[in-house]
């Protein structure tokens, strides 16, 4: 939904809200719930105010901790109520029975509209997310747009009405941004800086290098090593830009911008495509491995490998294919298995 609301006003704002609050706290009887499906049936503007309304929803749980300071009366149990069971209004956190009404209305229009106020960006430390060394971690950021983390990847994110900051600092983090003109969204790794408005694209930070990678939209990468940065470059869909640590010149690599992030689903499918295209995107993932087909003749694959550590998948593909793997350090051979 576009973020413009000039075309709701704020009755249907209030109404959106008291819904949300219903459902949320599962006080809606059969009829509510047929009701409420009549409300948004009515008229289109009704959808819109309630989708923005649920987005507004996310951002509570986003907020919890300023939103129970804000509304600390609201949500103190009455002396005569006893101990009240919580009941859930967000995936993260819960609020008490008594409070899933006025409060929570309340609660959810503060989040919509009063985003610049100092309670929204009140959070001055950095948030950390990670994920851990056996799988991926996927993360929507306060601002929407969403990242997927590597297997023991970590970022911190900072963000503020003038600009949107993430530090990679160790992994590989794919970035799913959401347009917002007047803040830009900086991705830095310490050698260089990554400056995008909206779009999806990949960042590498390893021992030695880093790695660019565009699947949609135009980044810019400017280098932050010495005082001053060097010019920005642009990096266009489909492109890989790897810089080594000790130069501010990348080496650009040309690659199918769907195979760019393909990962972040945690397989990789492949259909009927030669043994050397999979490999290329098996060193897509683990550029820092070497791996070569040798008798490839018209050997093709066809399946799905689950994203691993490189020698399982490589063990893997051999298998599927009727292969054999021999492995020297980071360099793989698939060789035709001997009669």
């Amino acid at each position: 939904m576009a973020n413009d609301l000039k075309h709701i006003d704020q009755k249907l704002i209030d109404e959106a809200a008291e819904w949300q609050a219903k459902l949320a706290g599962g006080a809606l009887s059969d009829a509510e719930r047929v009701r409420h499906m009549e409300w948004l049936l009515e008229d289109p503007v009704h959808t819109d105010a309630f989708e923005y309304v649920q987005e507004a929803y996310v951002g509570v749980g986003q907020h919890e901790q300023q939103i129970r300071a804000a509304f600390a009366s609201d949500l103190k149990v009455p002396s005569n109520q006893g101990v009240v069971a919580p009941k859930p209004m967000n995936a993260s956190w819960v609020w008490p029975k008594f409070a899933t009404g006025l409060a929570a209305v309340a609660a959810l229009l503060f989040v919509m509209f009063f985003p610049q106020t100092p309670f929204y960006d009140a959070p001055s430390d950095p948030h950390i997310y990670s994920a851990s060394t056996e799988g991926l971690k996927n993360v929507k950021l306060m601002d929407g747009s969403r990242v997927t983390l590597f297997a023991g990847s970590r970022i911190s994110v900072e963000m503020d009405d003038g600009a949107r900051n993430v530090a990679l600092e160790s992994g590989r983090a794919f970035f799913d941004v959401v347009s917002d003109k007047d803040r830009p969204f900086y991705v830095n790794t310490g050698e260089r800086q990554v400056r995008v408005v909206g779009t999806r694209f990949e960042v590498l930070k390893a021992d030695g290098f880093d790695r660019v990678s565009v699947n949609e939209g135009l980044v810019s990468v400017a280098s932050q090593a010495g005082e001053e940065k060097t010019p920005a470059i642009l990096i266009e869909p489909g492109t890989v830009a790897t810089y080594a640590s000790t130069s501010d010149e990348p080496i650009l690599k040309e690659v199918d911008p769907a195979t760019i992030g393909n990962w972040t689903e945690g397989v990789l499918r492949f259909k009927e495509q030669p043994i050397s295209e999979v490999l290329e995107q098996i060193q897509l993932i683990y550029p820092t491995i070497h791996a070569v087909v040798t008798a490839e003749g018209d050997t093709v694959f066809s399946g799905t490998l689950v994203v691993t550590e490189p020698e399982t998948m490589l063990r893997e593909l051999a298998e599927f294919t009727g292969m054999e793997l021999r492995a020297d350090s980071n360099t793989y051979s698939l060789n035709r298995k001997q009669q």
